[in-house]
């Protein structure tokens, strides 16, 4: 939570200045996975890659990093044991799209639409009663947008929902 709560008062004082440059983003998302595949296998749920080789993103790589881990951890969190945590990328002409997907509970449409406020921050139990700050969403929708890209959030039809990180490519 101290965590948290530092790396949003820093964003808050325009303390942190993205410095956007090109990077794998499979090691990117390899790094982002490192830092939650224990708290999965002892939760046994199961995490898979859907991605193409090689591919290369503009974009600050501590600052992805740290979306990544928050939104991966938010997945763990809210996944069901024995359930899957699907990462799939997707590579336009104009962005890239690194999207989350678990098969939790889903989230109900008024928690949806204030998920990016602090405002209304809050934090819902896991599925298992873990708890959280409420924070690393707020946190990384900053993050993304100082390095220009963007987040969204939608309930999957088979259950569950998908956090999608939207890269523009320049």
């Amino acid at each position: 939570m101290l965590e948290d709560l530092l790396l949003w008062a820093v964003s808050q004082n325009d303390m942190i200045k993205a410095e956007i440059r090109q990077f794998a983003l499979d090691e990117i998302i390899d790094r982002s996975l490192s830092n939650v595949s224990d708290r999965a296998r002892t939760k046994g749920v199961g995490i898979e890659k859907q991605m193409p080789d090689g591919l290369m993103v503009s974009c600050d790589r501590q600052l992805l990093v740290t979306v990544l881990r928050n939104i991966l951890e938010n997945a763990v969190k809210y996944s069901y044991p024995g359930g899957t945590i699907t990462v799939q990328v997707v590579d336009t002409e104009r962005v890239t799209e690194i999207s989350v997907n678990d098969q939790g509970p889903g989230i109900s449409q008024d928690k949806m639409d204030d998920l990016f406020r602090i405002d209304k921050m809050h934090s819902t139990e896991g599925t298992q009663g873990e708890k959280g700050t409420g924070l690393g969403l707020i946190i990384s929708r900053e993050l993304l947008l100082r390095m220009g890209a963007g987040i969204s959030v939608r309930n999957l039809p088979q259950g569950g929902c998908s956090f999608t990180v939207t890269l523009n490519k320049q």
